[in-house]
């Protein structure tokens, strides 16, 4: 049973949302490094500040700093994105399809690309969160303790 429409626009465009997924990556990327900028920023000033905290303060102060460096690098390490093309010299089957077969196949794999970045994405961006919250506790801990 022949078609009567042809699939490549939708092809185009399930392809253009996976290049949109590897830009979110990118922003995840960027919002990790800032996290963790500021991090290294926090604890450069709590280094070089007379601030004479006891322990405790150390304590409250440095654990989630340390934590959000950790989320934060965890959130940057790099990862295998998924991608929509095919090498040829493992699926050489693709070149004897027919382009109907074809755009078929290339839009399941590009779904299946989708899906899987998806889920890459939403882990890297927890990741990120999290270190975020660690972050503004350890702030509000240390402004906390420098006003009293």
């Amino acid at each position: 049973m022949a078609r009567d429409h042809d699939l490549e626009p939708l092809l185009a465009v399930r392809q253009n949302q996976l290049s949109l997924l590897f830009n979110v990556s990118d922003t995840i990327d960027n919002k990790a490094l800032a996290v963790l900028a500021t991090d290294v920023a926090i604890l450069l000033f709590m280094a070089q500040a007379d601030l004479r905290l006891r322990w405790w303060g150390y304590i409250f102060c440095l654990v989630p700093l340390s934590l959000s460096l950790l989320l934060s690098i965890i959130a940057v390490w790099p990862r295998e994105y998924s991608g929509a093309g095919v090498n040829l010299a493992d699926h050489p089957e693709y070149l004897s399809l027919e382009d109907e077969q074809l755009v078929l196949q290339l839009l399941a794999d590009t779904q299946a690309s989708i899906e899987a970045n998806k889920l890459l994405n939403a882990t890297r961006l927890r990741f990120c969160v999290s270190g975020l919250l660690a972050t503004g506790l350890a702030t509000l801990t240390l402004l906390a303790i420098l006003v009293v």
